[in-house]
């Protein structure tokens, strides 16, 4: 009987480790995602293609880009709370569908508060499809205007320096109308280029806009037609991350790319070599 007795016990505290185990591990999950206060950049592992989200010190989210798949969708579910399905702000530098790739199903997945864009035609039917869901939902949508900077009352603010406001856009130029901003945050900032081209960067640098930045994010995947030596000077980053995939068909990042980070002495940092990216700001 006495056996019997401890087997019940056994089996019983057996039952409850097994309903309670899984509970606490989600529990310090959630614990761990909470706000500690500084800014955390995360530049996804998606592959070929951007996807960047940006958490700040109290907990705001915003997501730069959504890859060329569903990568990104899988890569935000190990940096957001699984009960709390926000993000505060949804930007997509340019309609290229390797950046768009996973916005559509991320738009139903998650409630967006608003939407930043560089609005340029573009006839491809996964476009269309995120601009008819992103009506349907009512989410607003904000035009990029360097005058207007978007502050998250905590520490982060995003300088919005490219495209302006009276620039022509094309289908033809989706790259050169990349949405190109700074995320200031208390300690650094990280520079956001979307594909900028090089004739962007010079039309940013007759600007006069305030580039300096401790990260720069390398255009276009490292590709040769950007990441100018005279754009490079101003923004004197302490380091570089390309979002790129391993073997791609383009051979990004480029050797000639890499040689002028590597002449002004910039670590380069990419995420095919480390997978995901954190800098904490």
């Amino acid at each position: 009987m006495r056996t019997v007795s401890l087997w019940r016990r056994w089996k019983l505290w057996l039952l409850c480790g097994v309903v309670l185990l899984p509970c606490v591990l989600v529990a310090g999950r959630e614990l761990s995602l909470l706000p500690d206060g500084q800014t955390h950049v995360y530049v996804l592992d998606i592959g070929q293609g951007d996807s960047i989200l940006i958490v700040s010190p109290i907990g705001r989210r915003i997501l730069v880009d959504g890859g060329p798949d569903l990568s990104a969708l899988e890569r935000l579910g190990s940096f957001l709370p699984f009960f709390d399905r926000r993000i505060d702000l949804v930007a997509f530098t340019h309609p290229d569908a390797d950046h768009i790739g996973s916005l559509p199903e991320i738009l139903q997945r998650y409630r967006v508060d608003r939407m930043l864009f560089s609005p340029v035609e573009h006839g491809s039917g996964q476009y269309a499809r995120l601009l008819s869901i992103v009506e349907k939902q009512h989410i607003p949508l904000i035009l990029p205007d360097p005058s207007q900077d978007i502050d998250s009352g905590d520490g982060l603010v995003l300088d919005v320096i490219w495209p302006p406001k009276n620039l022509v856009r094309s289908s033809d130029d989706t790259n050169g109308a990349s949405l190109v901003m700074r995320a200031l945050a208390r300690s650094g900032s990280i520079l956001l280029t979307g594909d900028i081209d090089a004739l962007g960067e010079e039309r940013i640098l007759k600007t006069g806009a305030s580039l300096s930045s401790t990260v720069l994010k390398v255009s276009h995947h490292g590709s040769e037609g950007a990441t100018s030596i005279p754009f490079l000077l101003a923004v004197k980053p302490d380091h570089s991350v390309i979002s790129v995939g391993k073997d791609n068909r383009f051979g990004h990042p480029r050797p000639e790319t890499l040689a002028r980070l590597s002449a002004l002495g910039i670590p380069i940092r990419t995420t095919m070599e480390e997978g995901t990216i954190d800098f904490l700001f």
